[in-house]
């Protein structure tokens, strides 16, 4: 006889869940990169400028030329905290994902460990069958 599990189809499809809730999170996971790396260009775009302001005011500047700068340091400070504000965002996505998919790999867990627990307890249940059928013809056969 071959072991049949009645939930199998429940199985299957919260393991697809499973790889859903997956997909979802390496999106994310991608996501979030992305901003943080947008956030360091925004910084080394920043540390490049202030080097390249620091060595032409070694000569003197134009009032129009140092307005234009401080206009761009502070267009800069604006992108900046637009840009952690997306990372944060992205992160707390992220963090939601990953709580998700943790609760699906539970559901997928408790129904493998269910599964594994039934085929078991089929098994011990076949072997005992066995045992009996083989012990029934060892008495046939010691009774001639």
């Amino acid at each position: 006889m071959r072991f049949k599990f009645r939930l199998q189809k429940v199985k299957d499809a919260k393991g697809t869940v499973l790889d859903v809730k997956r997909a979802e999170l390496a999106r994310a996971t991608a996501a979030l990169r992305r901003e943080e790396g947008e956030l360091a260009s925004i910084d080394q775009e920043a540390q490049r400028t202030e080097k390249n302001i620091g060595d032409r005011w070694q000569k003197p500047v134009s009032v129009d030329e140092m307005e234009v700068c401080v206009g761009y340091f502070f267009n800069l400070k604006a992108r900046r905290c637009s840009q952690v504000q997306r990372v944060k965002a992205a992160s707390e996505l992220v963090n939601r994902k990953r709580q998700e998919t943790l609760g699906a790999r539970r559901e997928v867990k408790i129904l493998e460990n269910l599964f594994d627990r039934q085929h078991a307890l089929f098994t011990a249940e076949e072997a005992r069958k066995a045992q009996i059928e083989l012990d029934d013809i060892g008495a046939r056969f010691h009774q001639r």
